[in-house]
């Protein structure tokens, strides 16, 4: 019998120092408040990789919210490797659409990390890695598809074998184009696989071959949102020869579409260690273990356990007619400003009641709540048709009230303008 080789494989972290989320542009200590969640969020990563006694950690992709993060983030990720390393797993990472920047040509958010002393692995291009744990003595074949940069990918795939029908003249590099170059990709790394796995030798376990993604799977559920158009896909064919196919991108843990119901757990997407906006409320966030035992011989029998974060973000929506203060304030009590939940008000309201929700909101803000009004104020078609023509008017109105506050005299065509700006104000008193 050989030693169980373990893996804890997540993405998609998001790591930065400020961020759209509603509330979350507040502070805590010393720190913008997103990233001493983020910092206790890795912390907690490390502590499963500890409990497990991992021999690898697998960050697949979208490490960082950007291709530029700040130094504080940089310092973030680069804490969380040391801890990792010291605890006896060896770390690597997989280039994601957010750690580089849209047209792939400027240096990755990722390429600092790969020139410091004790570097992890980090994998920014299509291709095959053999992953060595020098203390345990474990190793793991990644075959990886970072997220694509484009004109890559096209060299990469017309390498593999993409036939000239697919290539578009006049049309640059189209989605159709570059996933038909991404399939050709994953077609030859599953060649590979499967040479490396025929010539393994049967005198001792076969390293686990691991199929790594970054990327939008032919078939995926988005859940309410649409695949992204600027996504090129790749299809799953012959996904069937890996052990596991970890995927990150797509925040919502489901199996990769086509293959066999039995690969449902070890083939697909792994989740995020963390929820970031409403959408995500009832999805569950955490890592994913994956344990390769040797029972009968040199062939490995893989399990699989989710490892949900008891730290994630909370996301409530509240409907306005619903919206009691004092439940919220009273919820706040006790809580650290990193387990306050993210609430966001929904529905419609009169201009005045909006009004009224501004200073409420304002209040409970300086309480420590996270709160985002996202309430949409209702008109009436009187209403809608007076901030049509006004609009209509903008830019008019404008040279008008330049003009009354000079005391100039006005010109028949602003007197007109004049006018019937009054009779609309006078139209809905």
């Amino acid at each position: 019998m050989f030693p169980t080789i373990t893996v804890v494989a997540t993405g998609d972290l998001h790591v930065c120092s400020e961020t759209k989320l509603a509330g979350l542009s507040a502070n805590f200590g010393d720190e913008p408040l997103v990233l001493a969640q983020s910092r206790r969020m890795l912390a907690w990563v490390a502590a499963v990789t500890e409990d497990v006694k991992a021999d690898f950690v697998l960050l697949g992709g979208d490490v960082y919210d950007g291709p530029t993060p700040s130094p504080a983030a940089e310092e973030v990720v680069q804490q969380f490797l040391a801890e990792v390393r010291q605890v006896g797993a060896a770390p690597a990472l997989l280039l994601g659409n957010h750690d580089r920047d849209a047209g792939g040509r400027r240096r990755t958010a990722l390429a600092p990390l790969a020139s410091n002393i004790g570097r992890p692995l980090v994998v920014e291009h299509p291709g095959a890695q053999l992953l060595h744990n020098e203390a345990t003595g474990a190793r793991l074949a990644l075959y990886c598809l970072p997220y694509p940069a484009r004109a890559e990918v096209l060299r990469a795939g017309l390498e593999q074998g993409l036939g000239d029908e697919h290539i578009v003249r006049g049309a640059g590099l189209t989605n159709q184009l570059i996933s038909a170059a991404l399939d050709a990709i994953a077609k030859g790394l599953v060649s590979l696989a499967r040479h490396h796995r025929e010539a393994s030798p049967g005198d001792g376990p076969r390293a686990p071959q691991a199929l790594w993604v970054h990327g939008t799977v032919r078939g995926s559920n988005y859940g309410s949102r649409k695949v992204p158009e600027s996504d090129p896909q790749v299809s799953t064919s012959g996904w069937e020869v890996f052990d596991i196919v970890p995927c990150s991108h797509v925040h919502k843990r489901q199996p990769a579409p086509g293959l066999p119901a039995h690969l449902a757990e070890t083939h697909g997407y792994i989740g995020a260690p963390d929820r970031f906006d409403a959408g995500e409320r009832d999805q569950p966030a955490g890592v994913t273990v994956f344990r390769f035992a040797y029972p009968d011989g040199p062939e490995p029998v893989v399990s699989v356990e989710f490892v949900p974060n008891p730290y994630a973000r909370r996301f409530v929506t509240v409907d306005v007619a619903d919206f009691d203060p004092d439940v919220i304030a009273a919820e706040l009590q006790g809580l650290s400003p990193l387990d306050v939940p993210i609430y966001q008000l929904k529905g419609q309201v009169s201009d005045e009641h909006k009004a009224r929700l501004a200073v409420t909101v304002r209040y409970l803000k300086e309480q420590g709540a996270l709160l985002a009004d996202r309430t949409e104020v209702v008109r009436t078609d009187r209403e809608t048709r007076v901030d049509t023509e006004l609009k209509a008017d903008t830019s008019d109105l404008a040279v008008l009230k330049a003009t009354i506050g000079s005391q100039a005299e006005l010109s028949p065509h602003e007197e007109d303008i004049l006018a019937r700006f009054a009779a609309l104000t006078g139209d809905i008193q």
